[in-house]
Order: C-alpha cells, then sequence, then structure tokens
C-alpha cells in the first residue's frame, strides 16, 4: 500500500489477462462482423425461418464496439502498469 500511495505501481504483468483481452477482442470483432450468425446462434436456431430485426443486428455490432473497447483498455492497463 505504501508503494502505492508514494505513487509506485509494482510491475506485475499477468499473461491471463492478455490472453483474456485477446479473446475479448476476438469475440468483439466476430460479434461486429457476422451480427446475423450470431443472432442465429443465440435465438434463430429456435424459430422456423426467422430473420433477425435491425435491432437486433444494431444491438449486436453495438455489443461488440464495447467488447473491442473493454478489450484494449484492459491491455492497456495490463501493459502500462
Amino acid at each position: 500500500i505504501c508503494n502505492v500511495l508514494e505513487g509506485e505501481v509494482p510491475k506485475d504483468n499477468n499473461p491471463l489477462i492478455i490472453i483474456l483481452s485477446v479473446i475479448l477482442l476476438g469475440v468483439g470483432v466476430f460479434y461486429i462482423v457476422t451480427p446475423q450468425t450470431l443472432w442465429y446462434l443465440e435465438y434463430g436456431w429456435r424459430y422456423k425461418d426467422a430473420e433477425p430485426s435491425d435491432l437486433a443486428i444494431g444491438w449486436n455490432r453495438f455489443a461488440g464496439i464495447v467488447l473491442i473497447i473493454v478489450a484494449v483498455a484492459m491491455f492497456l492497463v495490463q501493459i502500462l502498469k
């Protein structure tokens, strides 16, 4: 605690955080690139001849953007620590 209060943050790079951020980045890109496939994997298999709405497609893309932002933030915090 004293080191943190003095402004010295101990450097402890955790490779699991980096791996998790890469996985989140991949999932986020999948959400953005193929939102129809994602909708089908979540809901479409339940219904016969169903199509995703524009709102569902937009929501999947928005969730992908959020996942990418979280992944980049986690990566940068881990690297810059």
